[in-house]
């Protein structure tokens, strides 16, 4: 089960969650994780740092369905995303991408990229996480990666691999919450039905060329 994380009556495990809150209950248990290699942020997550990522699996099955004001959702044969956070501030200027779902294909795909303070100074940092059929790809600014960015557009380029995606819709975005100064308070725009093309090439032979209508994103300031 690994790291248990208890909320009054909802629980939230590595295996799944169990949710009981004012309008929303449900139990979703997660199966055929995918762990990462190694962790996410590499020996970063040495240094002394506002926040801190992690990925506990990149893809999974799920079984199991959530209620929403009396509206059940039926979560069996589904595709998860696992990932955490800690600390006590959220990047200023981050942008975050995710999606496993894709027609006929397996991959999932996670990219980040944020500046925060080592050590006192603002570094900018991109990390790009692709599973394909269970082989992990990384790319990623402390494995020499470089990006470039523009409003529609993200590449990360590391010696032999390209990873360009291009966003062609940015979907209908809802207001979350982040940490700041230790509290849960800033306010944070995400959607999860953005479209995108995403295009990964190793040695300049392209692996996938693939685009989805249900993309995770959040961009802020960057």
């Amino acid at each position: 089960m690994g790291e248990v994380i208890s909320i009054g009556d909802s629980v939230f495990t590595n295996d799944g969650i169990k949710v009981n809150l004012p309008g929303i209950s449900g139990q979703v248990k997660y199966t055929n994780t995918t762990p990462l290699n190694y962790a996410f942020m590499g020996y970063l997550k040495y240094l002394p740092l506002e926040c801190r990522h992690e990925i506990i699996s990149i893809r999974h099955d799920l079984e199991g369905s959530i209620t929403i004001e009396g509206e059940e959702y039926d979560l069996n044969g589904g595709v998860g995303y696992h990932e955490k956070d800690s600390g006590t501030q959220f990047p200023a200027k981050h942008l975050w991408v995710q999606c496993n779902n894709f027609k006929n294909t397996d991959v999932a795909i996670m990219l980040s990229i944020a500046s925060v303070p080592i050590l006192g100074i603002p570094v900018r940092g991109s990390i790009c996480l692709i599973n394909i059929e269970g082989k992990e790809h990384r790319l990623s600014t402390y494995l020499g990666a470089l990006t470039r960015l523009t409003d529609t557009r993200i590449e990360l380029r590391q010696f032999n691999k390209h990873i360009a995606v291009e966003i062609l819709d940015f979907g209908d975005f809802h207001q979350l919450v982040s940490a700041s100064n230790g509290n849960m308070v800033e306010p944070l725009d995400e959607t999860n039905n953005a479209k995108m093309r995403f295009i990964f090439s190793v040695n300049g032979n392209v692996k996938f060329d693939l685009t989805s209508d249900y993309v995770g994103y959040e961009r802020r300031h960057l």
